[in-house]
């Protein structure tokens, strides 16, 4: 059952940045953050925030109520309820920048402590099952890091996107 939800959302989540990528103009998956689809003041702030992340965030929570015995499919499923639930009640400033409006605070904020779960759930699993769990932490913090330098700014797009998968895999796995 975890696992078939965890897929369903995931499969989901994809659908749904196809389908609203290409609703808003110059919208790029490389270049662009998920969370800049549902900016605020956009046409798609409210479908987006409402309709994909706020279910995926509820969803994320539920699973996370359920597997309260197993650390690292908790701390997946907390990163994604905290990461998603709080992208949709604190749309990102256009343009997704590191400073902005006390909603993009929190909305940084969050999405900063959804990271440092998701790390930590990472670390649960390299710490219980070998090294190759340690590139997801990889991943987040190469993330990180393209939302900060300017040079690495048109991946973050790609990176983020990257780092999701992973994240998503992660919770695949520690639930099987």
């Amino acid at each position: 059952m975890p696992q078939a939800l965890i897929a369903l959302v995931g499969a989901f989540l994809i659908a749904a940045l196809a389908y609203f990528g290409r609703q808003r103009p110059g919208y790029s998956h490389r270049v662009h953050t998920i969370s800049e689809l549902a900016e605020a003041g956009s046409p798609l702030e409210k479908p987006v925030s409402y309709g994909v992340f706020l279910p995926i965030g509820v969803a994320m929570a539920a699973l996370a109520c359920w597997l309260q015995g197993n650390e690292a499919a908790l701390l997946f499923t907390a990163s994604l309820a905290v990461g998603y639930g709080c992208a949709a009640l604190f749309p990102i400033d256009p343009d997704a920048p590191a400073l902005g409006t006390w909603r993009n605070g929190l909305h940084n904020l969050s999405a900063g402590a959804s990271y440092v779960l998701a790390m930590g759930a990472f670390e649960t699993l390299a710490r219980d099952h070998g090294s190759p769990y340690d590139l997801g932490k990889f991943l987040i913090f190469g993330f990180i890091l393209s939302v900060y330098v300017p040079g690495l700014r048109d991946w973050r797009g790609l990176l983020q996107r990257v780092t999701e998968v992973a994240i998503f895999a992660g919770t695949f796995a520690s639930v099987s």
